[in-house]
């Protein structure tokens, strides 16, 4: 059940700590952890419903990637975070969309297995271009790279401003502003459009 306000996972005002609270000495070690082990994550505080009462919040410990970062801190409103989380998962299924397979019953034969899996993959490839071409339309090419470097490629901030060829803090900073900038734009639109574009 989802909480009885619209708020997200990163609003933790008037969201109380669990009964057993959160382990102080784990959640002060944790974030060194996560940076030296996988370097693109951390451990953070969220808001969650309540196992034993849904409608109502607690907080828990999560893992943070980079859109969970720029939401918690105040980067990102709910929307474009949502917009990134869709951006995120649709350059995800670019990447499984060799291996993709259409579930069928065990009589069709091998020859019409595979033409049906072609079938699939083709309209997921379909579906995915549908996407980006609405990406490349509203936000630009360049801005779509952008997107794809940070959410698609998971590469960091200044690693994607290098690729632009924008070194130093100034274009790091002017980066980060073009990707934020970026995923408001998706979130206005498609709030414009009533969330029914591709």
């Amino acid at each position: 059940m989802k909480p009885r306000s619209g708020a997200g996972r990163h609003d933790l005002l008037n969201v109380p700590t669990p009964p057993g609270g959160l382990d102080q000495e784990f959640a002060a070690r944790s974030p060194a952890i996560g940076q030296e082990q996988f370097g693109s994550w951390r451990l953070g505080v969220v808001a969650v419903p309540d196992p034993y009462q849904p409608e109502r919040r607690i907080r828990a410990r999560a893992r943070f990637d980079l859109l969970d970062r720029e939401r918690a801190r105040g980067f990102l409103d709910e929307a474009s975070y949502l917009a990134g989380r869709e951006i995120e998962a649709t350059f995800e299924s670019m990447a499984r969309l060799r291996s993709t397979f259409c579930s069928m019953a065990d009589h069709i034969d091998a020859a019409a297995k595979a033409e049906l899996a072609t079938l699939c993959r083709i309209d997921q490839a379909r579906t995915i271009n549908n996407f980006l071409c609405f990406l490349v339309r509203q936000v630009g090419r360049s801005d779509t790279k952008l997107l794809w470097y940070t959410l698609g490629e998971r590469l960091p901030f200044s690693v994607a401003a290098a690729m632009f060829g924008r070194s130093g803090i100034r274009g790091l900073r002017y980066t980060m502003d073009r990707w934020r900038d970026a995923l408001t734009t998706i979130a206005n639109t498609k709030a414009a459009h009533g969330r029914a574009v591709p």
